[in-house]
């Protein structure tokens, strides 16, 4: 299994989520009075914070999904995450490219019977470690090309399963994100 980067920030966000849910009553530690929480108005930590951080999304009539208020810099610092992350998968996947061809350039030049070679399983198993790095770059560079264009659409942020708000601390953690919190939870 590869751990990217991005699974650490959204084991991260999960945790800030769940940190900021009240505690149950009589909870060590915690106060029982219920947590304030913001209608959104004012708030900085959701894309569109002059409107309910959970509002669904409409259809405008002509078969384009609206995503209520997106202010151009939050879209636009979203828009440079994710070619920031494009540009470090592409550097990835070149590096995982070269490997598979001095991979494949090695394996030519020993034995063609990989059975009885004491090398053989070494540079299979080389060949399946990085053939499987490689299509995990090439499906990250896929999941921030659909966010690209979710961006240019006009339904970034948007969850793909109930058509909630995705929290602005999510997409900063997974800019890749089409699920709200909640939903990542039950589809896990």
């Amino acid at each position: 299994m590869v751990v990217v980067a991005s699974d650490t920030f959204a084991v991260a966000a999960i945790a800030w989520e769940w940190a900021r849910r009240p505690a149950a009553s009589g909870a060590p530690g915690r106060s029982t009075r219920p947590r304030r929480r913001s209608a959104g108005i004012g708030s900085v930590d959701r894309i569109g914070a002059d409107e309910p951080s959970h509002r669904p999304v409409h259809d405008d009539g002509g078969g384009h999904v609206t995503t209520g208020v997106r202010t151009a810099e939050q879209l636009e610092r979203f828009r440079e995450l994710l070619l920031a992350e494009r540009r470090e998968a592409e550097e990835r996947l070149a590096e995982q490219s070269e490997g598979i061809t001095a991979v494949r350039e090695a394996r030519s030049d020993t034995s063609v019977d990989d059975e009885h070679d004491p090398d053989g399983p070494t540079m299979s198993q080389e060949w399946s470690q990085r053939t499987a790095v490689l299509h995990d770059v090439e499906h990250e560079l896929t999941d921030v090309d659909r966010a690209l264009a979710r961006i240019d659409d006009g339904t970034y942020g948007v969850c793909e399963r109930c058509g909630n708000r995705i929290t602005v601390a999510r997409l900063e953690a997974r800019p890749t994100a089409t699920l709200c919190i909640d939903c990542a939870r039950l589809v896990r």
